[in-house]
């Protein structure tokens, strides 16, 4: 990993790891990425986590560790990704919100999940 990731020089640090470097490139994204999170640039945090492929567990703790709940849903409905649905369905299972757990179940297709939901939402 080259050094000018921790001078800040990230757009030269993404250039090396791309051109001269990829088997450090996703640790490039990925430690860029937790600038941005730091920053509270939860945007490009997002692009940078996915680049990363570590946004499956990234952006959820990100964002449900900031509070930004909201920020939170709006991305996992539009991740069209099974496993996210999962995961959201398992928070909000924990959050007692069985019936849109369900949904976010059924969209994972997570039906061990969806057969150990509490019996008196299925009559």
């Amino acid at each position: 990993m080259n050094n000018l990731c921790f001078t800040g020089e990230w757009d030269k640090a993404i250039q090396t790891a791309e051109h001269y470097d990829r088997i450090s490139l996703s640790t490039t994204y990925y430690k860029m990425a937790k600038q941005f999170e730091i920053s509270k640039d939860f945007e490009k945090a997002i692009e940078y986590y996915e680049k990363s492929g570590t946004h499956k567990k990234e952006v959820p703790r990100m964002l449900l560790n900031s509070g930004e709940i909201a920020i939170l849903e709006d991305y996992i409905s539009r991740a069209n990704d099974k496993d996210l649905y999962k995961w959201w369905g398992q928070y909000l299972e924990s959050q007692q919100r069985i019936e849109e757990a369900m949904s976010f179940y059924k969209k994972g297709e997570d039906y061990a999940d969806i057969v150990s939901l509490p019996y008196i939402i299925l009559y």
